[in-house]
């Protein structure tokens, strides 16, 4: 009798373990898709940034901002 709760017993935990792996792998399924978004928004805002500073700037004329110059 003993030797049977002990099987039941690994067998609920082996099956517990399985959901838990699956649910992790499926989260992080998830976020890496998040990570994607994020990784490609950074990429066009360093791009846009780089354009506005090799360009002169034209925000900061049309917007009277000081742009690191202190007039």
């Amino acid at each position: 009798m003993k030797q049977k709760t002990k099987t039941i017993a690994r067998s609920a935990l082996i099956i517990f373990l399985v959901i838990l792996v699956s649910l992790m792998m499926y989260q992080i399924e998830k976020l890496q898709g998040t990570a994607r978004v994020i990784n490609y928004a950074g990429l066009v805002r360093g791009a846009t940034q780089r354009e506005i500073k090799l360009a002169g700037n034209p925000l900061c004329y049309r917007y009277d901002w000081s742009c690191g110059n202190n007039h």
